[in-house]
């Protein structure tokens, strides 16, 4: 089945290649692992690249616009100044020290630090989860703000991430966790719905099965209203300060 997009998201495509001076090559490709992954162009690539699922549904056009928004934002910085967050071994060993903190309460734990899959994974994800959240608010906020012929499509798409995130907040999970993994990501997410809501109108907070740290998550939540704003440069501010926030900024380095 050909791809057929809104003629708002092809035309943030043309937008894209106008401004940085490389053409978006959308693609399908069987391989992905969700509907949408992207590449942006370096100076020395000819093309910046999407590739979505053969299995995509109507959501498509709003994270195929997200995609070409995060490539002009990237674009409209001095090349100069852009950065890329990386965990190298000794970040990951940073993490499993935060994590070693808790065997005393949590002795499964133990077994767990001696799993080098498993506490990557654990740290990998939540450094992920950490450099991404504040970037996707703004593009989501600029994706209600300019195009409202995706607005359906948003909401859908972030419905679909609050049940991903609600399913995190059991108990099981919890017990099976190491807190600072649990409860950073927990405090991130409810920062970000919230913002979600701040931004559509939404109400996705008062739908979380429970709140984790009510108290610290709005104050990040507050912060981040405040001081994040549409730029890379403030998102890698944020970004620090979440980190800081949270007791896992020894865990990655900008390069």
């Amino acid at each position: 089945m050909e791809l057929e997009l809104l003629d708002c998201v092809t035309e943030l495509l043309e937008k894209v290649k106008i401004e940085t001076g490389k053409e978006v090559l959308v693609y399908e490709n069987d391989q992905v692992s969700s509907m949408v992954e992207a590449k942006t162009a370096t100076k020395d690539d000819d093309n910046h690249y999407i590739a979505y699922s053969p299995n995509y549904t109507p959501e498509i056009n709003h994270l195929i616009a997200s995609k070409a928004i995060q490539f002009l934002r990237v674009y409209r910085i001095d090349s100069s100044k852009r950065k890329s967050a990386v965990a190298y071994q000794e970040h990951l060993n940073n993490g499993k020290m935060g994590i070693a903190l808790e065997v005393d309460r949590k002795p499964y734990l133990k077994i767990a630090l001696n799993d080098p899959q498993l506490t990557s994974t654990w740290i990998l994800s939540l450094v992920n989860q950490l450099i991404s959240q504040p970037v996707n608010i703004n593009i989501e906020r600029e994706i209600y703000n300019n195009y409202p012929e995706l607005r359906a499509y948003q909401l859908n798409v972030v419905k679909s991430q609050f049940d991903d995130f609600n399913l995190t907040l059991s108990k099981e999970v919890e017990e099976i966790s190491p807190s600072i993994i649990y409860n950073s990501s927990a405090i991130m997410n409810y920062v970000y719905l919230k913002s979600i809501d701040t931004i559509t109108g939404s109400n996705f907070i008062s739908k979380l099965n429970y709140i984790v740290k009510g108290n610290r998550s709005e104050t990040l939540y507050n912060y981040t209203l405040e001081n994040l704003e549409n730029s890379v440069e403030s998102d890698y501010k944020v970004i620090d300060y979440w980190a800081n926030y949270l007791n896992i900024d020894s865990w990655y380095q900008w390069v």
